[in-house]
């Protein structure tokens, strides 16, 4: 009797082992398995104005554990317009070195379109752009292209051995406008989560360089600032004596603007907004109004009054409305430095503090300068 109960004990505790392993080697496929992907990017060109880059993008899987003959990995980025969907075929390098259950893959795309993301052509010449890179899925075929139904895995870009860099016949003058460390692109990483858990992405940091942002500003923004003194320094014309030359001044300042814009149109950035450049050419074509209406104004003598005889001696001398029209524009002109600001520095709630701030001090500024030429007014 003891005899057949201790076999039946053993039958049965052989019975539940054997389904505990089957169970455990069931979770054991079941659940994710990260593979890494090395990912190197080659960046031989930028067009900043349809905002997109040619790269070429190699992949390698120094260790995946089935015997396929190839493997498609598809990558995508999040660009501006979206990336679409890239599949790179990576083929089978034969065993890892020292570990005959492993296969190396590689494999290298031809030069595709690579989408830039961020918003840099609205902050020209101070832009700056991301490539991004994260691997969606991966795709196994056998010798005879077959797809083969693939593992629970989670496949994620891994830190190590993945990097950008530029190449082709432009490369110096990539690394000469672009921040880079060598020729590496410096680069940033974040976790992206997907429904097996989490993977990293690599996202390729396009900052420009110092000289690169001078050569900017020479070539768009010094000939505006320049248009903008020629403004300021109409206030030293007599209205009385020379309106005419005055208003030639401002009919010339005023064709400049849209003509400018027009012009620089095939060199600016991709960008969803006005840029910086362009700001500044709308507010100096309202201010060239501002300054030649206000001249009209203060070479006529529009006070009747005796209350306001004061005024009126004041404006035939034009006085007055010079020191309006130039707050005015002072005005406008802070509000687009500050707007450009608030989007650059993404604080807007300070910079519009300062602005406000700014606008106080060329009001208080400007109740001594109005007295003083009443003053001047009165003596004559």
């Amino acid at each position: 009797m003891k005899a057949a109960f201790l076999s039946f004990l053993i039958v049965a505790l052989l019975v539940l082992g054997m389904g505990f392993l089957t169970s455990a080697k069931g979770q054991e496929q079941s659940s994710p398995s990260p593979m890494n992907v090395e990912i190197s990017v080659n960046v031989n060109g930028l067009n900043l104005v349809e905002g997109t880059a040619q790269v070429f993008i190699s992949i390698e899987i120094p260790s995946y554990r089935y015997n396929v003959s190839q493997l498609a990995v598809f990558v995508v980025g999040n660009g501006e317009t979206g990336s679409d969907e890239f599949s790179i075929v990576c083929d089978n390098s034969g065993n890892v070195k020292n570990n005959p259950r492993a296969w190396y893959f590689e494999g290298l795309s031809n030069e595709t379109i690579w989408y830039l993301a961020g918003n840099g052509g609205e902050n020209y010449p101070f832009d700056s752009y991301t490539l991004n890179f994260r691997v969606d899925r991966v795709e196994a075929f056998t010798t005879s292209k077959e797809p083969v139904t693939a593992p629970n895995e989670v496949f994620s870009l891994t830190k190590q051995s993945s990097f950008g860099d530029f190449t082709g016949s432009n490369r110096q003058i990539l690394m000469n406008t672009w921040v880079s460390n060598g020729s590496y692109i410096p680069q940033s990483w974040k976790i992206d989560q997907v429904t097996n858990g989490s993977t990293l992405e690599m996202d390729l940091n396009m900052i420009k360089t110092a000289p690169a942002v001078v050569d900017g500003t020479l070539e768009f923004l010094l000939p505006i600032l320049a248009t903008y003194i020629l403004l300021a320094a109409t206030v030293l014309i007599d209205p009385k004596e020379r309106l005419s030359d005055r208003l030639t001044i401002y009919l010339a300042l005023f064709v400049f603007p849209p003509t400018f814009i027009f012009s620089i149109q095939a060199f600016l950035p991709y960008r969803l907004s006005l840029s910086f450049p362009e700001l500044l050419l709308v507010n100096l074509l309202i201010s060239t109004v501002i300054f030649g209406i206000f001249s009209i104004i203060g070479n006529r003598n529009v006070w009747a009054s005796s209350k306001r005889m004061r005024l009126r001696r004041l404006s035939e001398h034009g006085g007055i409305w010079d020191l309006s029209a130039v707050l005015l524009t002072l005005v406008s002109l802070l509000f687009v430095i500050t707007a450009y600001a608030s989007s650059v520095v993404k604080v807007a709630t300070g910079v519009w503090v300062i602005f406000g701030t700014l606008i106080g001090i060329l009001v208080v500024v400007s109740f001594p300068l109005t007295k003083s030429l009443l003053t001047s007014s009165d003596s004559n």
